[in-house]
């Protein structure tokens, strides 16, 4: 029995440690930066959609004397888009040996208000888009009161500067866990200015002339290395995938060693055999 129980903990111990290490090798997000990277997405047209929302008052009665207050008076809503678009650059897509479907995708990092932190703090892309099967892909963010999160929130006030960071990969992504591979290009760098006015109008953003890497004080050659370190929202993945693992695998534990108790050997005639233990 001691030996079975030696056998299971050792079993348990090598499942736990197999699934973290699986666990922690698809958390890991490599991208790889060549020595002679393609060139940074070309970046066509930057269109700002400002289109506030009224919100009409808001009332209140008072249940004793019927009186109506307005507790909240009628006012513009901020909100908007911001439209960006690129060329893309031929590609075939292709399945490959891993069974992962490559294709280009872009990544987009950006921050608002000030440049306090280096592109390199970033361990994931805020937005990742594959390219379409057109000459051109169009990615879409919003921003104000009615701003739609899972296509890209930008979180900046009127008049706030917000900085983009977008890189073309060649590899794919998986949406879910942010499981992003492949080989990146060289950085595009741009900067817009959110608009502060509640009318709704739409304004253009001259389009970087120049695409290289490092053309702000936060790029640091962000993903420079082949391999990224697992991130803070992976961890925590990881930790409650271990969690479970763990309570599964204890129950199976306990399973067997409740197993064990309710059976213990006698002797029969001089010959051993097994009968059930009823006291527990």
């Amino acid at each position: 029995m001691a030996s079975l129980s030696k056998k299971v903990v050792l079993m348990f111990l090598l499942i736990l440690t197999v699934s973290v290490l699986v666990l922690v090798e698809s958390c890991v997000a490599p991208v790889i930066m060549p020595t002679n990277p393609n060139p940074a997405p070309e970046i066509v047209s930057i269109v700002i959609h400002n289109d506030p929302m009224w919100r009409p008052p808001e009332y209140s009665t008072n249940s004793y004397t019927g009186e109506v207050t307005e507790t909240v008076p009628g006012h513009w809503a901020w909100n908007g888009s911001i439209v960006v678009t690129i060329k893309n650059r031929p590609f075939t897509p292709y399945v490959d040996e891993k069974g992962n479907h490559i294709n280009v995708y872009y990544s987009f990092f950006f921050q608002a208000r000030n440049l306090n932190k280096p592109w390199s703090d970033y361990d994931r892309p805020i937005l990742a888009v594959y390219q379409s099967d057109s000459d051109f892909t169009v990615v879409t963010f919003t921003y104000g009161a009615y701003a739609k999160p899972d296509i890209g929130l930008i979180s900046a006030s009127g008049g706030d500067l917000v900085y983009f960071h977008v890189q073309a990969v060649t590899g794919y992504f998986e949406p879910y866990f942010w499981v992003c591979e492949g080989v990146g290009s060289e950085w595009t760098d741009f900067t817009i200015t959110m608009p502060v006015s509640d009318k709704p109008g739409t304004s253009t953003v001259k389009p970087p002339s120049t695409t290289r890497p490092g053309t702000t004080s936060t790029s640091d050659n962000h993903n420079n290395n082949s391999q990224q370190n697992p991130t803070p929202y992976n961890l925590l993945i990881i930790l409650v995938s271990v969690c479970i693992i763990a309570i599964l695998l204890l129950i199976i534990v306990y399973l067997l060693y409740s197993r064990q108790r309710k059976t213990k050997p006698t002797i029969v005639d001089g010959e051993s055999s097994y009968v059930m233990n009823t006291n527990g």
